[in-house]
């Protein structure tokens, strides 16, 4: 059993953890300095189990790191596998510069390399076979197949054009089908089948054979042309006048010797001199191309990538964290949810305690009455809210509040008893008489935040009436907007405004239809009025043709 990462780079990312985590705890500490400014009971009686929070963010940069562990890849490699089959990679690597047109081979060296590969792939039988043609550059005429006959096709159209620079660049051409035609399927041996006449050109073929051995392939090389008498280069495969370079005819011959040079360098590489004649293709893939090679490849150990595991993990980590709430069970006037129909997701509205002073309060305070002190009031109110005797509550702010009209605080603290009792058109008015008579501007958020809260629930009382409650619905996002725009800090305010428009949304449509019934019902109505008015004009008419029937022409006194 061993293991490894495919990516061990990615391991760097780990480093980014601590900064994470540091940028958490900076954005917790500052959260709760927040909450200690706005009221000075936030510690005891804030909203954030601080522990809970503590998992939150533990699962999430367990999440990340997690992640970043996929990222690495982690493969865990058993013992060896089953053997590969007895199947072969061959990969021609066909040489077509200008040389490759001379003509001691017949008809060309070309073509009868062209020949020598045709008749090794008639001896294949499960081999898979590619063709990469080369000059001064290289490209890929046919990747991996079994599909002989397109190979044959590809093999057939192959010549000097299918590349875009002259000239013979072994070295290059061999690192290039390493790195371009072969791929990651295990076969039970690769193999590179070179066909060239030599004459290379300074891009070291001895290297190129001794990476074909680190990529655990093996290299024959076959020389094409006559290694003792040289040959003239023509122009063309169409114009076979002489190339000439400085006025001189250009001669080529098989380098035998280099080419047996290289492939010595590479570990079980073979050389074949073809020179001008055919070979016994049947014999060449019998003693090579089918024979075992050093490199063969073997039977590979079974490898399994962990990295699924370890994304089921994060997402698992991430799917908690999103399960787990960091609020503590609420106390009355620290959170509110109000409920969304019939979508199921909810308005979250954060609520500070109501302000004053909590030490030092009776044991068993009553109603607060006129005779105390407004910090008395005030504190009386704070325990009647505690113990949820929200009634006792407002009374005891609104005699405070009757010493102290303009006392934000205190109109704060008795629009979110008023809130509690359901009175929410006194707390929303009242929450803006607070907004009004404050200069802070956070509180004055706060003040805007709970107005919208209570312009909400006023919305949702008229819910019956679709026309009332879209208007009353969006009459609370502006309210939301300019709680917003005094303390950008009120997340929840974003939260909500998205809520609502989403609800608006969902109005949309039964808006249309109840307005489409009106507007059918309107000219139904009106049908029927104009049809009314049609027959009582009708009945009119016909009742005074009958009256004038009725009266004779008068007499005509005549005096004559």
């Amino acid at each position: 059993m061993g293991f490894r990462l495919a990516q061990p780079a990615a391991l760097w990312l780990l480093l980014l953890l601590p900064g994470v985590a540091a940028l958490f705890r900076y954005g917790d500490r500052r959260r709760r300095a927040a909450l200690l400014r706005f009221s000075q009971a936030a510690d005891s009686r804030g909203q954030v189990d601080h522990r809970k929070r503590r998992r939150k963010r533990g699962a999430l940069v367990g999440a990340v790191a997690l992640l970043i562990l996929a990222l690495a890849r982690p493969v865990w490699m058993a013992g060896p596998g089953e053997p590969p089959p007895n199947t072969s990679d061959v990969v021609f690597l066909l040489d077509v510069s200008r040389s490759m047109l001379a003509g001691d081979a017949k008809p060309t060296r070309l073509e009868h390399a062209k020949g020598i590969i045709a008749d090794l792939v008639k001896q294949f039988q499960t081999e898979r076979v590619a063709l990469v043609t080369f000059a001064g550059n290289c490209a890929v005429q046919c990747p991996l197949t079994i599909d002989y006959n397109y190979f044959r096709d590809r093999l057939e159209a192959a010549d000097t054009e299918t590349v875009t620079r002259g000239g013979t660049r072994i070295g290059d051409a061999i690192a290039f089908a390493l790195n371009t035609a072969f791929d990651d399927v295990q076969r039970g041996r690769k193999q590179l089948v070179l066909l060239t006449d030599g004459g290379d050109q300074d891009s070291s073929p001895g290297a190129g054979a001794q990476l074909a051995t680190a990529h655990k392939v093996r290299v024959i090389a076959i020389g094409i042309g006559n290694d003792q008498v040289g040959a003239t280069v023509p122009v063309s495969a169409t114009d076979r006048s002489p190339f000439l370079y400085k006025g001189h005819p250009v001669i080529t011959r098989l380098e035998s010797a280099g080419m047996e040079s290289m492939a010595s360098l590479n570990l079980g590489g073979m050389y074949l001199h073809a020179g001008t004649d055919a070979i016994d293709a049947g014999q060449v893939y019998r003693q090579l191309l089918a024979a075992s090679s050093p490199l063969a490849g073997g039977a590979p150990r079974k490898e399994s990538d962990g990295y699924p595991f370890l994304l089921a993990l994060a997402l698992t980590l991430l799917l908690g964290e999103s399960l787990i709430s960091d609020r503590k069970l609420q106390s009355a006037g620290l959170a509110l949810f109000l409920a969304l129909a019939p979508a199921g997701k909810s308005l979250q509205v954060s609520e500070p305690l109501p302000r004053g002073t909590l030490s030092q309060v009776p044991s068993e305070p009553g109603v607060a009455d006129d005779t105390g002190s407004i910090m008395d009031l005030v504190r009386r109110g704070n325990e009647s809210f505690a113990r949820r005797s929200y009634a006792n509550a407002v009374r005891s702010y609104l005699l405070a509040a009757d010493s102290a009209p303009n006392s934000p605080e205190v109109l704060f603290n008795l629009a979110l008893a008023f809130y509690k009792t359901e009175g929410y058109a006194e707390a929303a008015s009242t929450f803006g008489r607070a907004a009004t008579h404050s200069r802070d501007p956070k509180f004055r958020a706060q003040c805007k935040f709970g107005q919208a809260n209570a312009s909400y629930r006023i919305a949702m009382q008229r819910s019956g009436n679709l026309f009332e409650f879209e208007q009353a619905l969006s009459l609370t996002i502006p309210i939301y907007r300019d709680a917003l725009a005094l303390d950008p800090g009120l997340t929840d305010c974003k939260y909500n405004i998205e809520v609502i428009k989403r609800k608006l949304r969902e109005l949309a449509g039964p808006m249309r239809a109840a307005t489409n019934r009106f507007m059918v019902q309107s000219r139904e109505d009106m049908a029927r009025r104009q049809n009314t008015e049609a027959s009582q004009i009708l009945q009119e008419n016909k009742n005074s043709k009958k009256t004038k029937g009725q009266v004779g022409r008068p007499a005509i006194d005549t005096d004559w």
